[in-house]
């Protein structure tokens, strides 16, 4: 299960980072290309997280971003990888840099990913190929967000937004674009209450 949780980065460091919800320090690991992304320490984060059992017991991921968590979704639910080798591969390698391998059926960037040899990264781009495509497709037709003029209080409201629609049923990236297609429209002072009920009419 994927949960959005937010709260005060109270400590980073190189894969793992400690936020405070509500006065209570939640520790999360993280995949270590997104470490130079990190707020500084005091600053506000928003995470989507993903609890798992791990080696040493439960352990708490997070990701983020929506695109990060996105595939990280449809890594997991691709038959041969699971929970385990989707990590793996989020922590080897930049979202970007991995979406890309994929695209361009680049072998040599996937075998670098530990545990994963050229036949294993021959069956993973044919697995993922039309779905990533597919997901890059519909993000890329979404209204992005350094084409609008946004605060950092009305990303938050679209953020929350998002997340409100995806927990009643919409997939991410239909969630998103419904949301921005909301604010386009109701310009920026709208309220993240106004922003969910004109998006589920864009359902």
């Amino acid at each position: 299960m994927i949960r959005f949780i937010k709260g005060n980065l109270a400590k980073k460091e190189d894969g793992f980072l400690i936020v405070e919800v509500n006065g209570i320090g939640v520790g999360v690991e993280i995949p270590t290309p997104i470490v130079s992304q990190l707020p500084e320490v005091g600053s506000t984060i928003e995470l989507h997280t993903y609890l798992r059992m791990g080696d040493d017991g439960l352990a708490l991921y997070g990701f983020l971003s929506p695109k990060e968590r996105d595939i990280f979704e449809i890594l997991i639910n691709t038959s041969g990888l699971g929970p385990r080798m989707s990590l793996a591969i989020l922590s080897a390698l930049p979202i970007d840099e991995f979406v890309q391998a994929i695209l361009d059926k680049n072998i040599p960037m996937l075998t670098k990913i530990p545990g994963i040899g050229k036949k294993k990264a021959e069956r993973i781009i044919v697995e993922l190929k039309d779905k990533i495509s597919l997901y890059s497709t519909a993000m890329a037709e979404t209204p992005e967000e350094q084409k609008l003029e946004i605060s950092e209080k009305q990303r938050v409201r679209i953020n929350d937004a998002i997340e409100a629609l995806i927990s009643l049923g919409m997939k991410p990236n239909e969630a998103t674009k419904a949301i921005y297609s909301a604010f386009r429209e109701l310009g920026s002072n709208t309220t993240t209450t106004e922003l969910i009920k004109l998006g589920l009419k864009y359902k």
